[in-house]
């Protein structure tokens, strides 16, 4: 009968090589022991493959982490890490729970939002949403993960990708100031600008509107006395994508 057994690794410096192994006592009918069972593997390509594989984790400069099917957080690369200011992957998996604010910018709960998307993704496979994270000092972290059910060995893991969407976000911040600023001017200028789309009215200036006395969605036929001279002009336009001041016959609404 085999008795209790002991895992054990060895190394050979001269030949670099790594093994892995365990040893198991037997014992005969009345509990003596007998002898053992050893059986020991070469695992250095196993190793060597583990090695490449964490090199190309800690080298790649988008953060990283994994979780197992206990929705607990079992590894990191070292962007990671950096993404948050910290120290180390040992500083990450720590505190992992304090770079997020206690609620999403939605309302949830960061503690009930967290697992329920790494739930979905072992359960769909797949999953992608944007997640405000923060620095250790408060500041915040706007970011777009990625998560991915991977198989690994005998059970199934969730690998996160955090994509960081801070330099996004400022940009867009800039051009929502630019269109409310150009919106502003257009809004005030005394000026009759408007877009037209297939001749229809999409876009103009209130005074533009309230100098033709027209709303958005009107036709240019309203505006034109001639409608050889809209025709001609909407034409030339589309031909070549711009026409210089030319003089027009155009009415308001009440006929003017």
């Amino acid at each position: 009968e085999k008795g209790e057994s002991v895992n054990f690794r060895l190394y050979n410096p001269g030949q670099e090589r790594f093994f892995e192994g365990y040893v198991s006592h037997l014992y005969d009918k009345r509990r003596q022991r007998t002898g053992y069972v050893e059986t020991m593997q070469d695992v250095t390509e196993a190793r060597k493959a583990d090695e490449r594989y964490r090199l190309m984790l800690d080298a790649t400069p988008l953060c990283c982490a994994f979780w197992d099917d206990d929705l607990t957080l079992i590894d990191c690369n070292l962007a990671a890490a950096k993404l948050f200011g910290l120290s180390g992957k040992t500083e990450y998996m720590k505190r992992f729970p304090l770079l997020s604010p206690e609620r999403q910018p939605g309302g949830r709960l960061s503690v009930e939002a967290a697992p329920e998307w790494i739930q979905t993704a072992f359960d769909e496979g797949y999953a992608r949403f944007e997640w405000m994270h923060q620095r250790l000092d408060g500041s915040p972290v706007p970011t777009e993960i990625t998560l991915v059910r991977l198989p690994y060995g005998k059970q199934q893991i969730v690998a996160s990708y955090t994509r960081d969407l801070r330099e996004l976000k400022a940009k867009q911040a800039e051009l929502d100031r630019e269109r409310k600023f150009l919106v502003t001017v257009m809004e005030t200028s005394p000026v009759c600008f408007a877009i037209f789309v297939n001749e229809e009215l999409r876009f103009a200036t209130p005074f533009a509107l309230d100098f033709f006395g027209v709303h958005i969605g009107a036709y240019a036929r309203e505006f034109y006395i001639n409608d050889l001279d809209r025709a001609l002009f909407f034409r030339e336009v589309e031909r070549k994508g711009s026409v210089n001041w030319r003089p027009a016959s155009l009415e308001s609404a009440d006929g003017s």
